[in-house]
């Protein structure tokens, strides 16, 4: 065997070490992002009396809201953004992913780990998806329960 052939063997092989380091350090980063913030809908339950202008008798009345609060509403809201921030993210590392199989392929190297950290990128993709759909879900569910405590 070729120095140069070990070369590009050893220089896959680094290149393959890297592509599961990102897998790893993108897994950490969802389990941190998920034990550093509260679940949607976390504070719920807490209840606060939130003035009400024109009330029936001309005053400003204090009515209980139920089970959200609109400083609830605004976490959700801050949740939200970094949802998307996350999954804006997902979906560039996705790019960037799938442009280096493209090349490894395209230079006959072996695209399997390559392949298994894009499918990897990807399942990541889809649940970051679904927890943005939950925040969405929590904040509707607000936006309902304060127009009825209206």
């Amino acid at each position: 065997m070729s120095s140069r052939l070990r070369t590009v063997q050893f220089s896959n092989m680094e290149q393959d070490v890297r592509h599961l380091a990102l897998v790893r350090a993108s897994i950490a980063r969802g389990r941190k992002v998920l034990a550093d913030n509260p679940p949607p809908g976390a504070f719920a339950g807490r209840r606060i009396e939130v003035p009400i202008a024109g009330a029936s008798n001309g005053d400003d009345e204090n009515i209980l809201v139920g089970e959200t609060t609109i400083m609830n509403r605004k976490l959700e809201q801050r949740h939200l953004a970094q949802a998307d921030a996350h999954i804006a993210a997902a979906k560039r590392l996705i790019s960037e992913q799938t442009a280096r199989v493209e090349k490894l392929r395209r230079h006959r190297h072996d695209i399997r780990l390559a392949e298994e950290t894009l499918r990897a990128f990807e399942v990541n993709l889809q649940t970051l998806c679904e927890h943005r759909e939950v925040i969405v879900m929590t904040i509707e569910q607000m936006d309902r329960d304060l127009q009825g405590a209206r």
